[in-house]
């Protein structure tokens, strides 16, 4: 009875006690260089940035394609007319209303040279999109990009583009608030400042600490959302981040792939170590020796023992990669060069071969320096590749990088090698071809070029079937492959532990699980 009039007396002076507030601990590797989605194009970045943005479509909790912005869309019996229609009342996070014009907007954005945009290259498929880009053309209404009116997006493409829907789900296709960009320039996303469309907004930024953000009550589908927030806590280091884990301090966490075997024993329920989309490689900068030969880099690529990288040094899922494309793309069969299926006796004899004719070998040996971002794995692996090129007369210095200021020097082709890897914004191997087109630089870190190879791309890229377009693009990464300007080491897993807590947590192929789609059971 005392119990009843208690709560009958709470209930009366308008008392009660508060909900515990949702957040997501989630560990973030490296300090975000940037939350404009026209400046980034690190997978660090954009799993934030679609947090606090929102394409047409997006990117689904189980790694495909859901609508976004958009709530319907048809295409011209051609390819070429994509409509998309937008869903009724939308907002942005300060209330203003949001248009097909801020779509119209944002593309041009990021297709002017004057933002400098890393990403710009999938909008190329957009008819007069690369003129734009490459400043061959200063109008920016011959892009085909239009609003016929508030609630209708319009694309004329080039020609027919199988995976446009996969474009439209990268950062660099989020519509931008042009009045906040326009009112405070480079410091538009900053906290106070930044305004957005997705399911969270950002409440703070604290460098080298975290990005808080909170739920957006005017997303569209805000009612969906069930987190009140979340915190991107940056820990560059897996030990630490397993530490913090395990101190309650975070609920989504990577770990260091050589305590992937002791977790398995301890918290097998909260370990995951699934193989996504992604391929780790060296580049190297074949325009400079000794890199311009194309000897060098078959004999380094056909030297290393991959299955020793994947099943020696830290393995926690991850598997060998003699292939730029990785296997799981449907209909698409990666294509290894031809000395991949030779015994390593036959390729280290055949790289000394290759070595001893460019003029290189134990007598006269190759220094390389080998640049990195933080990362003990990567560190014990590039370990394991240079203690296997050290007989062949080659020595590998290991220089390890800050994240940002790594990705600015690759983007500046500033290395002479480097590791880094490719995750697939949608599930086509397009994505990885791109990074090997000429006509890329952003991302053609290699500035390799090869017309025969790009001759397939651009047959492709008019094949409306998809067998035939797989077929072009499987001899066009044969020749790529072939070239080693790139030295395919790792289809990588990432391991990662996730609390009991999290719900709706389903690991997918392109390594990205997005909070909207997350929520917490409270604490017992």
């Amino acid at each position: 009875m005392q119990r009843i009039a208690i709560a009958c007396l709470i209930a009366m002076l308008g008392l009660g006690v508060a909900r515990a507030e949702s957040i997501l601990n989630r560990g973030h590797h490296d300090e975000p260089e940037s939350l404009d989605p026209d400046k980034t194009d690190g997978t660090q970045e954009i799993m934030i940035e679609s947090d606090l943005f929102e394409g047409l479509v997006r990117i689904n909790a189980a790694g495909g394609l859901s609508p976004g912005a958009a709530s319907h869309w048809e295409t011209s019996a051609d390819g070429l007319t994509w409509t998309f229609h937008l869903l009724p009342n939308l907002v942005w996070s300060d209330g203003s209303k949001l248009t097909a014009n801020d779509f119209v907007y944002s593309f041009r954005r990021a297709l002017d040279p004057a933002t400098a945009s890393p990403y710009a290259e999938p909008l190329y498929v957009i008819a007069g999109a690369q003129a734009f880009a490459e400043g061959k053309t200063k109008d920016a209404s011959n892009v085909g990009i239009s609003a016929p009116d508030d609630d209708t997006v319009l694309f004329h493409l080039r020609q027919p583009t199988p995976y446009f829907l996969g474009i439209l789900a990268v950062e660099v296709a989020f519509p931008l608030p042009r009045k906040v960009i326009e009112a405070h320039g480079t410091k538009w996303t900053q906290p106070g400042n930044l305004v957005s469309n997705g399911p969270f907004t950002l409440e703070s930024w604290t460098p080298h600490l975290d990005v808080v953000l909170k739920r957006n009550p005017r997303y569209h589908d805000a009612a969906s959302v069930k987190l009140d927030g979340v915190r991107w806590v940056v820990v560059e280091e897996d030990d630490t981040s397993l530490r913090r884990y395990r101190g309650g301090e975070l609920d989504i966490a990577r770990v260091p792939p050589q305590d992937v075997p002791m977790l398995r024993r301890e918290m097998p329920d909260q370990l995951h170590t699934d193989t996504i989309l992604r391929t780790d490689f060296l580049v190297l900068n074949v325009t400079k020796p000794p890199f311009d030969d194309v000897r060098v880099r078959q004999a380094l690529a056909m030297s290393l023992d991959r299955s020793i990288l994947a099943d020696k040094v830290n393995p926690h899922g991850q598997k060998p990669a003699e292939a730029l494309v990785p296997p799981g793309i449907a209909g698409y069969q990666p294509q290894p060069p031809d000395w991949a299926s030779w015994s390593m006796s036959e390729r280290r004899a055949k790289a000394k071969t290759l070595l001893a004719a460019a003029g290189y070998g134990p007598d006269h040996r190759l220094s390389i320096t080998v640049a990195y971002p933080t990362g003990d794995g990567t560190r014990f692996r590039l370990g394991a590749i240079a203690q296997m090129w050290k007989p062949l007369g080659v020595d590998l210095t290991l220089d390890n990088q800050e994240n940002g200021v790594f990705n600015a020097a690759l983007r500046d082709h500033q290395e002479q090698m480097a590791y880094t890897d490719w995750v697939a914004d949608f599930a086509d191997p397009q994505t990885f071809l791109a990074i090997m087109d000429s006509r890329n630089p952003q991302e053609n870190s290699a500035l390799y070029h090869s017309p025969a190879f790009e001759a397939l791309l651009d047959q492709a890229a008019t094949t409306l079937n998809q067998t035939a377009r797989f077929a072009l693009l499987e001899q066009a990464e044969a020749i790529a492959n072939h070239d080693a300007a790139v030295i395919p080491i790792i289809y990588e897993s990432i391991p990662m532990v996730v609390s009991p807590r999290v719900k709706g947590y389903t690991p997918n192929p392109l390594d990205d699980v997005p909070s909207r789609d997350l929520w917490l059971e409270p604490n017992p």
